[in-house]
């Protein structure tokens, strides 16, 4: 199946950034608006990597969150797509949310996921 007028956006914790490494292919960056690219085309089999760099949380975020959590990291992508089916194109939407607890330790965020 092939999506048309795609729209990715990236939301992050202030201390959490998109890589510069991140390899995103096909995509073409939005010249008004940081963290959004414009995908003009692909099929639903494709996928993209993301890479984030963080950095240190600062002291006003280190206190505990509603669920007893310190310096929880937070990652949203959200897709805005339209998808032709039967003729009729139809606009739908995907939001995806992670939390992730900071650690020093690789392993604690994987569980986190």
């Amino acid at each position: 199946k092939t999506v048309y007028s795609g729209l990715l956006r990236v939301r992050t914790s202030p201390w959490v950034k998109l890589s510069e490494s991140s390899p995103l292919p096909h995509l073409q960056e939005d010249p008004s608006f940081d963290n959004l690219w414009h995908i003009p085309r692909c099929t639903t089999d494709r996928f993209y990597t993301l890479d984030f760099d963080f950095g240190a949380v600062p002291k006003f975020y280190e206190e505990e969150d509603e669920e007893g959590d310190v310096g929880v990291a937070v990652v949203q992508i959200c897709y805005a797509f339209t998808e032709v089916v039967e003729g009729r194109s139809h606009r739908k939407m995907q939001v995806y949310t992670c939390r992730c607890s900071a650690s020093s330790y690789s392993s604690d965020v994987v569980q986190s996921l």
